[in-house]
């Protein structure tokens, strides 16, 4: 009788595992997040640039990346990176950005050399996410982005932005 038990409460235990892998994203693998976002819908293609993995991917029309460091090999990754940037014809000013970074919880705001405004969100790679967290918070990434395009007046057949000039705002 215990051994049959055994084997019942064994079989219970590995089909429950078998169900709870299916329900998580493990973020150290590049792979594992890439399938990811593939299953809830959007483009994931994975590649490497400097040697370390590289997700390109997009939400409502807007291109971003997502870069993952600390990384053996391809694998094992303690760190990952939603980046995106908006090539501007005049640039975009600090002040504003400095104004998103005060007033917004998600989305690091900055200036690349070319006074280009990009946004970022930095992720521990926990290997344990549930996929229904992850699918959370790539939803709010995408938000945030969406948010951060109309912040910046991005648009994308002209480049245009409706504040310019890098070390001041002005409005045009």
């Amino acid at each position: 009788m215990r051994i049959v038990l055994a084997g019942v409460l064994f079989g219970v235990t590995a089909a429950s595992f078998a169900v709870a892998d299916d329900k998580i994203v493990a973020l150290n693998n590049p792979g594992s997040v890439a399938l990811a976002l593939r299953d809830m819908g959007y483009r994931a293609k994975l590649d490497t640039d400097e040697n370390r993995p590289v997700i390109d991917s997009g939400a409502g029309g807007t291109f971003f990346s997502i870069r993952f460091y600390g990384c053996d090999g391809a694998k094992d990754c303690s760190g990952m990176l939603f980046e995106a940037g908006f090539d501007l014809d005049e640039g975009f000013a600090l002040d504003s950005v400095n104004d998103w970074n005060r007033e917004k919880l998600l989305g690091r705001a900055y200036l690349d050399g070319d006074c280009d405004p990009w946004i970022d969100h930095f992720l521990i790679a926990d290997p344990l996410m549930s996929r229904d967290a992850f699918a959370e918070m790539v939803q709010e990434w995408g938000a945030t982005l969406g948010n951060f395009r109309s912040f910046v007046g991005y648009d994308e057949d002209t480049g245009a932005a409706s504040i310019s000039t890098c070390g001041q705002n002005t409005a045009t």
